[in-house]
């Protein structure tokens, strides 16, 4: 992504989770981000995660630096991350600093 198109991403990401989590469960939502990265399976028999793995976690290690985003939730999104390192190192092209975000 272009650094226009990445600010742009990251404001409108910023956004929408700092209205989500003013207005939801904190457990709720970070369960809905694990499910809809596929991260852990949903209870919908007919969901399908999201394909495009990369850009989604790119943009949620810039979210859970962020001051709206809750600790728990971003050190739970993170220990799942980890668990998962192996495989999505296979997905994603450069994940060095994608994972130090996550402090992985």
């Amino acid at each position: 992504m272009s650094n226009k198109t990445t600010t742009a991403s990251h404001q409108i990401v910023d956004s929408l989770l700092a209205s989500c989590f003013a207005q939801n469960s904190h457990s709720m939502l970070t369960n809905e981000l694990l499910v809809t990265m596929g991260l852990i399976k949903s209870e919908k028999k007919d969901f399908k995660p999201e394909s495009d793995v990369e850009n989604m976690l790119r943009l949620m290690a810039h979210a859970v630096g962020q001051e709206y985003f809750p600790s728990s939730s971003a050190k739970i999104i993170s220990a799942f991350v980890k668990k998962d390192k192996d495989v999505l190192s296979n997905k994603i092209s450069d994940c060095t600093d994608l994972f130090r975000s996550f402090q992985i």
